[in-house]
């Protein structure tokens, strides 16, 4: 789902009965709720360049639709413009780390105490992150950061620790990978220092009751 293949379908799917603006009101609602009630915005400007040179997405829904992926009655058309205008919603850092607080609050933003999300799908999101969330670097980062996280071409990199907080780096070079470079190289650092990875959690050397 964190590729673009996996984005159109999951696009796809979202209250599917409702027409295409209707849906993307009301995603760019759900975010709203999720970053504590923050503004969502949209950039026209991605959209239309997105659009205009969107012949791998299109190709990857009608191959997708070739094999039987969509459920019956789905426009790819129309799934494949709706995954762009989600491609273009703008937002800061402050935005994003408010999601990851959400979701590090088990689906209950702090800001507001609304909850946006369930239990099941915060653990989904987040299971999925940690297994594939930053491309081709996905595995490395289980095993060196050891955090759900998520980046973007943007050059942002979003990450929820569960239980504490949530937080998005954002530093646009990109490594060979697409990921940012120094976004990496502070998450390195970050959970090298704090040791907040999953399993550092689980077996820190205090709680330890292994006899030497």
């Amino acid at each position: 789902p964190l590729i673009n293949a996996g984005a159109i379908m999951t696009s796809s799917l979202f209250r599917q009965k409702l027409n295409l603006s209707r849906r993307f009101n009301e995603l760019r609602k759900d975010v709203s709720v999720m970053a504590g009630g923050m503004k969502i915005g949209f950039s026209q400007g991605v959209y239309l360049s997105e659009r205009d040179t969107a012949y791998r997405n299109f190709a990857l829904a009608n191959y997708m639709k070739s094999q039987g992926g969509f459920p019956e009655g789905v426009d790819i058309t129309e799934a494949t413009d709706f995954y762009l205008q989600l491609c273009s919603l703008e937002v800061n850092c402050q935005v994003l780390a408010s999601c990851g607080a959400s979701y590090a609050n088990n689906g209950i933003s702090p800001l507001t105490g609304v909850r946006s999300m369930s239990y099941e799908t915060v653990k989904n999101t987040l299971q999925i992150m940690y297994s594939c969330g930053m491309y081709d670097y996905s595995g490395e980062w289980a095993c060196t950061i050891g955090l759900p996280g998520k980046s973007g071409v943007s050059g942002c990199i979003f990450i929820v620790i569960p239980n504490v907080l949530g937080m998005c780096i954002w530093s646009p070079p990109l490594d060979h990978i697409g990921n940012s470079y120094r976004g990496i190289e502070f998450s390195k650092r970050f959970t090298t220092h704090f040791k907040w990875g999953i399993f550092d959690v689980l077996f820190r050397p205090e709680q330890s009751t292994a006899q030497e």
